[in-house]
C-alpha cells in the first residue's frame, strides 16, 4: 500500500507528535510500516478482523460520520493514545491519512475525586 497525508499540515502534526510524544510516535511508525506492507486484500482482512474484536482491544474502529477508519495506537494506554484517521482510496492501493492526534486517557480532576469517593464508600460498606 502507498501512504499519503491529506495535507502538509497533517504531516507536520505527525512530526510535532514525534517530538512531543516519542513513546507514542514509535508505535505509530511501526503501524505505518505494517500498513505499507499490505496489499488491498490483506488490508481488508486485517480491518475486518480488527472490527470484529471486542471494544476494549480493537485497534481499528469505523466512524460512519467521517466515512473513515480510526486507528488507535495503542488501543488503550494510561499515558495516552495516538489516533490516526484514514481512508482507503478508490484505487485500492493508497491509504490517505486524514488526521493524526493524541488523546489522553487520564480522568479529569473532578472525575478522579468522584472515583476516589466511590472507592471509599465501597470499602466502608465492606467493613460494615
Amino acid at each position: 500500500m502507498k501512504l499519503e497525508y491529506e495535507s502538509e499540515d497533517i504531516r507536520q502534526q505527525a512530526k510535532q507528535i514525534s517530538k512531543s510524544f516519542p513513546k507514542l510516535y514509535e508505535p505509530y511508525t511501526l503501524v505505518l510500516t505494517k500498513l505499507k506492507s499490505f496489499d488491498y486484500e490483506d488490508l481488508k482482512l486485517f480491518i475486518e478482523e480488527e472490527l470484529a474484536r471486542s471494544k476494549n482491544s480493537k485497534q481499528i474502529k469505523y466512524l460512519p460520520d467521517e466515512e473513515a477508519y480510526e486507528y488507535r495506537i495503542p488501543p488503550h494506554c494510561k499515558n495516552g493514545v495516538l489516533r490516526m484517521l484514514f481512508v482507503v482510496e478508490d484505487d485500492y492501493w493508497t491509504i490517505c491519512i486524514k488526521k493524526v492526534w493524541t488523546k489522553g486517557t487520564k480522568p479529569s480532576p473532578q472525575k478522579r475525586r468522584d472515583n476516589e469517593r466511590k472507592k471509599r464508600q465501597r470499602n466502608s460498606n465492606r467493613s460494615s
